[in-house]
């Protein structure tokens, strides 16, 4: 993101769907922050660990009667069934020549049971991403990233549409700890170096950075 963000000490930022708030503190170096979240549990998490960020419970399509400079949904929007209202919501809750910054997973022949149950109702692909929000937004950058270990999360969840199998955890779940988590972390941080200079072909998650049109 600061990479895309000039220095603004008044900037004002919004983060939906913050869950437990791990990305606000990060957020705070960029302006002043404030959240939403759906679960009351999580936004009364969000509020100690980021006790600098302004957290209230509340969902997309709510009206706010304020304007952002940033608006960022990370992993968000699958989650909403009715896009074109989320995008449109996007729009009017940003000030002019505003930023947004979204994460989505990427291609549905991923799909496994694991979206089920967290909910989801879409993966997407790069060029379906940019055409959802191309005509209300002015895409900066929209690239896939967790490029690396794509290959196993395919192989693995091909393998398991192909023989039927079930998991009731994330079908890459290894634990939290350990020198493989290290690993994998270094692996999958290692792309940082990556962008915003290329886009990468392929990934298990897609990154897009877009900024708002005319209000029309």
């Amino acid at each position: 993101m600061g990479r895309f963000l000039a220095p603004c000490a008044d900037r004002e930022l919004l983060e939906v769907g913050c869950g437990s708030g791990f990305n606000l503190i990060m957020l705070e170096r960029f302006g002043r922050v404030h959240a939403l979240e759906m679960s009351p549990s999580a936004a009364a998490r969000a509020r100690e660990r980021a006790p600098q960020s302004k957290v209230d419970v509340g969902l997309i399509p709510m009206t706010l009667d304020h304007k952002y400079d940033v608006i960022c949904l990370f992993d968000v929007l699958e989650h909403i069934e009715d896009e074109p209202v989320a995008i449109n919501w996007l729009h009017e809750h940003l000030r002019p020549g505003g930023q947004i910054f979204v994460t989505v997973p990427a291609y549905q022949f991923l799909w496994t049971e694991y979206d089920v149950a967290a909910h989801h109702y879409r993966r997407y692909t790069r060029s379906d991403l940019i055409a959802s929000l191309g005509n209300r937004f002015s895409v900066d950058y929209a690239t896939y990233f967790n490029t690396h270990l794509f290959p196993i999360v395919a192989v693995v969840r091909v393998f398991r549409h192909l023989f039927g199998l079930k998991s009731g955890e994330r079908d890459t779940s290894i634990g939290s700890t350990g020198l493989t988590n290290i690993l994998l972390r270094k692996i999958f941080s290692s792309e940082l170096h990556w962008l915003p200079g290329i886009r990468l072909p392929f990934g298990v998650s897609i990154l897009l950075a877009a900024r708002k049109t005319s209000e029309q």
